[in-house]
């Protein structure tokens, strides 16, 4: 090859060679000119909405997993009716949310315990997708913190919650005035220690 092209009589066909892989590498240089800026917004929205998607899927998993052992308050029921939109790409959440819903629907039969491992199940599959399910244990998804200034703060609204129900008084008087209103800790969760809360 070296041959050919150090030949004088193939001169033109070195040329022309030259020439045809010079106009190559400039239409390239040109495309990328062109096409680069283009290439680099598309990759840049798709970079933010992924980053979108990810930070709405962890906003709904830290909420799940705050509630893990309450999933009945206002903030879980929003997250979990999220689940199908959020994981929308990511059929093993979306079948063990549904799984999850299936056993606390009101005609279920299911014992809070399975209630419990399924809803485990399901911050498991949300842990795999989102990267970081090997750096949880069952006993991470088992460990709630339930502190007294929780409860007393429940308590409070609670109070605030009937006063508003009955301004007058009257709800108040029916349970007795000499008895505190009272919150009763379910007892799956476990209590907090004195003196730390």
């Amino acid at each position: 090859m070296l041959e050919w092209l150090s030949n004088p009589q193939n001169a033109g066909a070195v040329s022309v060679i030259f020439a045809g892989l010079t106009a190559i590498a400039t239409l390239a240089a040109a495309a990328t000119a062109l096409l680069g800026p283009y290439i680099s917004a598309r990759l840049q929205r798709k970079h933010t909405k992924d980053m979108a998607e990810r930070d709405t899927k962890l906003r709904i998993f830290g909420v799940l997993m705050c509630y893990r052992q309450n999933w009945g308050q206002r903030e879980p029921v929003q997250a979990l009716n999220l689940i199908d939109i959020a994981w929308i790409d990511h059929p093993a959440v979306r079948r063990a949310w549904h799984e999850f819903y299936n056993t606390v629907r009101s005609d279920s039969a299911y014992s809070l315990s399975e209630q419990q491992d399924a809803y485990k199940r399901m911050l498991e599959r949300m842990a795999e997708d989102l990267g970081f399910a090997g750096d949880f244990r069952a006993d991470d998804y088992a460990r709630v913190f339930y502190s007294n200034a929780v409860h007393w703060e429940e308590q409070a609204r609670l109070r605030h919650h009937l006063q508003t129900l009955f301004p007058d008084g009257a709800g108040p008087k029916a349970l007795g005035e000499q008895a505190p209103i009272s919150v009763e800790v379910p007892s799956h969760v476990p209590k907090a220690e004195s003196g730390l809360a």
